[in-house]
């Protein structure tokens, strides 16, 4: 298994389905639109003995959170409005769920963003659960909800380093 950028001439994203219709048409028809726009980058997990299937896949952008959505602690640390890590997609196909490759995807992204936040100010990685089974998966990975956003939620930079024993 590895994760590279998807690349609309080798990744088959019309056949990926994780059980959600708008991840799966963000993969399908958006996310080498919001490439091309540099709008958001999408990473996918594919099988090196099946290189065209996509396992799992993120997107990763960029958001602005006002202070008025941090906890008061978090926002006494800021001047003004913060500019953030948004991992905006996160999906795993239906035929490999349960496997581990949600875990692997994330992980991912999150080191990326670690990457990234050593050349550029990047505070923190916010996510957006689609439900309640979404949310606790990301509080398993220590991500925290949003005061007044349940499935809004943050994980400082900081913390997601020390999470992977790179602080």
């Amino acid at each position: 298994m590895e994760i590279v950028k998807l690349d609309k001439n080798i990744h088959n994203r019309a056949a990926f389905d994780c059980g959600e219709s708008d991840l799966n048409n963000y993969l399908g028809q958006t996310a080498n639109q919001h490439a091309k726009k540099e709008v958001a980058r999408t990473f996918v997990l594919s099988d090196s003995t099946i290189p065209n299937k996509v396992v799992g896949f993120y997107a990763l952008s960029i958001t602005k959170v006002s202070l008025t959505e941090l906890p008061p602690k978090l926002a006494s640390l800021y001047p003004n409005e913060v500019y953030c890590a948004l991992i905006s997609r996160l999906a795993v196909d239906l035929t490999e769920q349960n496997k581990g490759y949600g875990g692997v995807v994330l992980i991912d992204a999150v080191k990326r963003i670690i990457a990234a936040a050593e050349d550029m100010p990047v505070p923190m990685i916010i996510v957006d659960a689609k439900n309640t089974k979404a949310k606790k998966w990301y509080e398993g990975y220590g991500f925290k909800s949003l005061p007044n956003q349940p499935n809004r939620l943050f994980m400082t930079v900081k913390a997601a380093r020390d999470m992977l024993g790179a602080g």
